[in-house]
């Protein structure tokens, strides 16, 4: 039975291949290495399809191929190697008349060695040295794949010691701070608060964690998964590795989607409300239409009773369109007057819209019916007014205005809305990502990125066209186009 000691003696040595055409070769192979410095294992294979085999079952560190007859030569061998994805040290032997030898390139883990006088005195040396040739490369490709793996990571790592100076860090990291890496390695945590986001409050959260942890850092605008755990160091020296992962998105996300369940339930709280105003607004119509005929002739009392049921009736329409927007329903669509669908989107705003002196202007022009979801088409219109009046509040305008305008395209046989504010416009770089879902440039509490991306996937559900004209610090114009559908006769 094989001992522990015996098998880890296995394992460090070294595992030499020779190949020759004949046994008297290989003994005189063998003996060449007698003495060397660390253990070897020799295995000996006639020809190079035996060696080949012996290879791919056993694995060798390295193979000595005498090119002499045994089936191939030494560059067909070392072709066939390649093609096998074997990467290991080769020394060919080859006749001083076998002409010239392929010079290996300087990554090539192979060497060369005519077979002339002494050639088996410095096969040993050539073995030696070609060995830590490829064991450097090996360890320098491993060092760079090491360190390219490291940099590709988008998530800030760094490692820290006990006196929290920073030992490593890799090329995000250093980034987002504005320096090199080499920069960093050796500043303590504490002193990296003067660059980019990583400012006093991370340094602390690195610098007071003993032990494995994770949990969530704010600092600044930016939200950080932070975890860390300690490591040795050779040498025994006690250090700590700490990854950052900026869930800032992932936040914003989980805010929008917990933004979208409270509307849902607002909208279900709205719909129960409007049912019950709606059920007393009858009555109080009701019976004021009974005391208008029953008290004519007293103008006095009739005006009042007139301007009740005005009121009565203005506030019934403002719950009827709450109950229209907030109803839950499958999409129907029918020919709609697209002017009326505005009037009562704007009726529904009325009150904040004179609370921030905005001042709605009607353009309608004489249009056809539109053949739309009315619920759905309302969304869209309620979208585009509600950020109009954001950006007509953060321009702060004296005159404030927003103005919709309804025209008929006659070449395109459309309907078009424009709806134009004098807010503060959209930069450029922006426009283009308007319609992305949950992108907004709103503070988290007031947007969330969902309207105008909804919007634009209705109207194309329409087959219609939304596009947006915007000068940045003027103001901003959407256009809805939506194609007419005449009434079948």
């Amino acid at each position: 039975m094989t001992t522990a000691s015996e098998q880890q003696e296995s394992l460090r040595m070294e595992r030499i291949l020779i190949i020759a055409g004949n046994s008297r070769q290989q003994e005189l192979l063998k003996r060449a290495f007698t003495g060397y410095d660390s253990p070897l294992e020799l295995v000996t294979a006639d020809s190079a399809e035996e060696g080949l085999r012996i290879i791919e079952r056993a694995g060798v560190n390295a193979v000595i191929l005498d090119d002499s007859p045994v089936g191939m030569s030494g560059e067909v061998f070392l072709r066939e190697l390649s093609s096998r994805g074997m990467n290991l040290p080769v020394i060919v032997l080859h006749g001083p008349h076998n002409g010239e030898a392929a010079v290996p390139g300087p990554d090539d883990p192979y060497e060369w060695l005519t077979k002339d006088e002494g050639y088996l005195e410095r096969l040993p040396r050539v073995y030696a040295a070609l060995r830590k040739r490829y064991l450097f490369d090996i360890l320098t490709k491993s060092q760079r794949l090491w360190q390219e793996t490291f940099d590709a990571i988008s998530d800030y790592v760094l490692v820290i010691d006990e006196s929290s100076k920073i030992i490593k860090c890799n090329l995000a990291f250093a980034k987002d701070c504005g320096m090199h890496p080499r920069e960093i390695v050796g500043m303590k945590c504490q002193e990296l608060h003067r660059f980019g986001t990583i400012n006093t409050c991370i340094s602390e959260q690195l610098s007071k964690h003993g032990s494995a942890y994770t949990e969530e850092v704010t600092c600044d605008d930016k939200v950080f998964l932070a975890s860390g755990f300690p490591v040795t160091l050779p040498g025994g020296r006690r250090a700590s590795v700490h990854i950052l992962k900026d869930i800032t998105e992932m936040y914003r996300l989980k805010e929008k989607l917990y933004h979208s369940d409270k509307l849902a339930s607002l909208g279900l709280l709205v719909s129960g409300v409007a049912h019950e105003l709606n059920n007393s607004l009858t009555g109080v119509l009701g019976y004021t239409e009974l005391l208008k005929r029953t008290r004519k002739g007293d103008g006095s009392l009739e005006r009042g009773l007139e301007k009740i049921y005005s009121s009565a009736e203005r506030c019934k329409k403002i719950v009827e369109n709450l109950l229209y927007f907030s109803g839950k329903r499958p999409p129907q669509r029918g020919y709609i007057q697209i002017n009326e669908l505005i009037d009562s989107t704007i009726a529904l705003r009325e009150y904040w819209l004179r609370s921030n002196s905005i001042k709605v202007i009607r353009d309608y022009g004489d249009v056809p019916l539109v053949h739309i979801d009315t619920q759905q088409m309302q969304q869209v219109l309620m979208n585009i007014l509600v950020n109009a009046e954001y950006a007509i509040t953060e321009a702060d305008r004296e005159e404030r205005s927003i103005r919709f305008h309804t025209f008929y395209i006659e070449e395109k046989d459309a309907v078009a809305v424009e709806i134009s504010d004098n807010g503060t416009g959209i930069p450029d770089d922006i426009l283009p990502r308007i319609f992305d879902p949950f992108f907004t440039t709103k503070p988290l509490n007031k947007g969330s990125g969902l309207g105008l991306s909804i919007s634009h996937g209705i109207v194309k559900e329409h087959n219609g066209n939304i596009i947006v004209r915007s000068s940045f610090g003027e103001g901003t114009t959407f256009c809805i186009e939506l194609p007419r559908q005449r009434k079948a006769s």
